[in-house]
């Protein structure tokens, strides 16, 4: 924990910034509270008589009484389930983030006993007041945080000392901007011109390259402790948030892809201009619940029976040119939806324009976004794709400006096998959301697995694993939650083994997180993962899990040993060993399960959103927002990924035609 300096443990500073000046409290109020760093051991003082174990049954916790979704919602969770489980300096470390957001009225009568009043931050090593201003959105910059500031932080604005509490400005009315920190370095909102909402088949936005006309178009993004210089700085001190389209096959669905995509746009959308293009909607609404600041619109209606039903539009009949054939999901695809997809990477206006699928990511490579930095994810990973649709990767791959994957052994695969020079290949995980009760009771008699219900996933491989757990522990079942073809084939093999009662075959289940809560054992038997969205979906619910350890996932994410168990062989006797280990001992159920909760809090949103707002906003940095300069930049990239497509393309055509012209060779 930061300590403060002795001239701010002598006379602790907590400014009240509606009123622009210091209100320091009394030394001699306060003097048996000053073994927790000021102020905490003081507000755990007045909340709880210092009793930082305190649960009284008034449905708050710990020393500073934190409501349950208070401390989820600042991240106490990766400590312990409940605040009074964690440590003093724990509870403080979240502690600390509550006054950034709701200032210190969310202790109303410690404020009223010590002085604190409205937001204040705790300084960390490597801030300055720019960084600060950043972070935290403060209209008019460094300056409009000095000035009220300056009696606590000193003559040194950008020297400030650990530990320093500087007053933030109050929240914003309602109507602009959330009153929240920015993750990580921290754009700031700038109200403007959010995505349109109405209209099928339009562009997201407009295209704004008139930079004279409209000169924060071309503002720099700025990193912590830089300034911004250009015209537009002096207005409010603010930078623009990014733009950012995601565009996928069809976001009405369920599926991993789809879950990833609509979390990551919820975390982005608290800092920047989000939208979700689905190429498809085949139904009203989405099957998972979308952010309410994230526009959600589709390219082409395939719902049956309504007015702007297209699946009959003649286009449609015909075979798509521009979607890869490679792509399994070619068969989806058409001229209309070519078109419509050309169309809509031509007028898109976004600063960030990124595609979900390989199938869309070769449309972006190809056809560019309108000025826009090119970003494709890969979702499957590149060994789970044939020979022939890497190599169409390959040719145009070099055209884009990033490519993520979710693990960083996926990213190794691309850099190795596809070699993208002036690609940056990044590692992205998937985000899954906190969970929104409490986490699963170690003490329940069920293992719990998710997934579809297809061959990769092995689950006939878990049923005769899980025969010899109910043959000892008869008390325990297994809930399979999931569709798909093998359905048929896992409840013969169930009844089979007599297993009828005690397995489950679920069927789809949403939200998930009643039926993780449901388990204390979570089970993954595949024999490939992408990334392994389960493992850490029933981990986030405070479920250890026992994985096979397959490529790629799960070995990235289970810390062997401590937060679940990572089984070597894919026998169904090495996977019943390690179920039992687990449900022959709740207190290791216990406490893989807490360290489980506290190890994928890297997976939460905001956290994988912050790393992906890193990585977008190095992009739009090093090529500028719009305008000439970023056409320009952008062209020279694309003239030399266009030159690398065209090498790739012709050494592939030479080696099938040398093959071909083997003996043995096709004729």
């Amino acid at each position: 924990m930061p300590h403060l300096l002795a001239a701010a443990l002598a006379a602790p500073a907590l400014l009240a910034p509606e009123h622009g000046h210091a209100h320091r409290a009394d030394p001699a109020e306060t003097p048996d509270c000053r073994s927790a760093p000021w102020p905490w051991g003081c507000v755990a003082d007045c909340e709880s008589d210092g009793r930082w174990n305190a649960d009284t049954g008034n449905g708050c916790y710990g020393g500073l009484q934190f409501a349950p979704a208070t401390w989820r919602e600042f991240g106490g969770e990766r400590y312990a389930p409940s605040a009074h489980l964690a440590t003093a300096d724990e509870q403080i470390a979240v502690g600390r983030d509550v006054p950034r957001v709701r200032g210190w009225e969310a202790w109303p009568s410690c404020a009223q006993r010590y002085g604190p009043a409205g937001r204040a931050h705790t300084v960390e090593p490597g801030d300055t007041l720019t960084s600060v201003a950043a972070r935290f959105r403060v209209p008019g910059g460094m300056d409009a945080l000095y000035r009220p500031n300056e009696e606590t932080v000193g003559p040194g604005p950008d020297r400030l000392a650990v530990g320093v509490l500087p007053a933030l400005p109050p929240c914003r009315p309602a109507a602009l901007p959330p009153c929240r920190p920015a993750p990580a370095r921290g754009l700031m909102d700038s109200p403007g011109e959010r995505f349109p909402t109405s209209g099928v088949n339009t562009a997201s936005f407009m295209a704004q390259d008139d930079d004279e006309a409209n000169p924060c178009r071309t503002r720099p993004v700025l990193l912590p402790g830089q300034a911004d210089m250009t015209p537009c700085a002096g207005k409010d001190g603010t930078a623009p948030p990014m733009r950012i389209s995601f565009l996928i096959h069809n976001a009405y669905g369920l599926g991993g892809t789809i879950r990833a995509t609509h979390n990551l746009a919820a975390g982005l959308a608290e800092q920047h201009e989000v939208e979700i293009v689905s190429v498809f909607r085949h139904r009203e609404k989405p099957f998972l619940d979308h952010h309410p600041h994230v526009t959600l619109r589709h390219l082409v209606d395939t719902r049956t029976g309504t007015p702007g039903y297209e699946g009959d539009h003649p286009e449609h009949a015909i075979a798509a040119e521009d979607f890869p054939r490679e792509d399994h999901q070619y068969h989806a695809y058409s001229m209309l939806t070519d078109r419509r997809i050309r169309a809509h990477l031509g007028a898109a206006g976004a600063d960030v324009v990124v595609t979900t699928r390989p199938g869309l990511t070769h449309h972006l490579a190809r056809q560019g976004a309108a000025g826009a930095v090119r970003v494709g994810q890969e979702h499957l990973g590149l060994s789970a794709h044939t020979p022939a649709l890497r190599r169409r990767l390959r040719a145009v791959y070099p055209r884009l400006d990033a490519l993520t994957t979710a693990t960083e052994a996926d990213a190794r695969n691309h850099r190795d096998k596809l070699r993208l020079p002036g690609v940056q290949v990044a590692v992205l995980p998937n985000a899954v959301p906190d969970p929104a009760g409490p986490p699963a009771d170690p003490a329940a008699r069920r293992i719990v697995a998710a997934g579809r219900l297809v061959p990769v996933k092995r689950y006939e491989l878990l049923i005769r694993a899980f025969a010899r757990v109910h043959a000892l522990h008869p008390e325990w079942s297994l809930d399979i939650c999931g569709g798909g073809e093998r359905r048929a084939a896992l409840a013969e093999l169930v009844e089979e083994l007599g297993l009828t009662g005690h397995v489950r075959l679920r069927g789809a289940v949403n939200p998930m997180e009643d039926a993780w809560t449901g388990g204390s054992v979570a089970a993954v038997s595949s024999s490939w993962e992408s990334f392994g969205m389960t493992v850490v979906e029933a981990m986030r619910c405070g479920v250890p899990v026992v994985a096979v350890d397959c490529p790629h996932g799960p070995r990235e994410i289970i810390t062997d040993g401590v937060d679940g168990l990572l089984v070597r062989s894919a026998a169904p006797d090495a996977l019943a060993d390690a179920l039992l280990s687990l449900v022959g001992d709740e207190n290791l159920r216990r406490s893989m399960g807490r360290a489980a909760l506290a190890n994928a809090a890297r997976y939460s949103p905001a956290v994988v959103a912050e790393r992906c707002s890193d990585l977008l906003t190095s992009l739009v940095a090093r090529r500028g927002r719009s305008g000439a300069a970023a056409r320009l930049r952008g062209s020279a990239h694309r003239v030399r990924g266009a030159a690398l497509s065209t090498a790739f393309a012709l050494r592939d055509t030479s080696r099938d035609l040398r093959a071909a012209l083997a003996p043995g060779g096709a004729a």
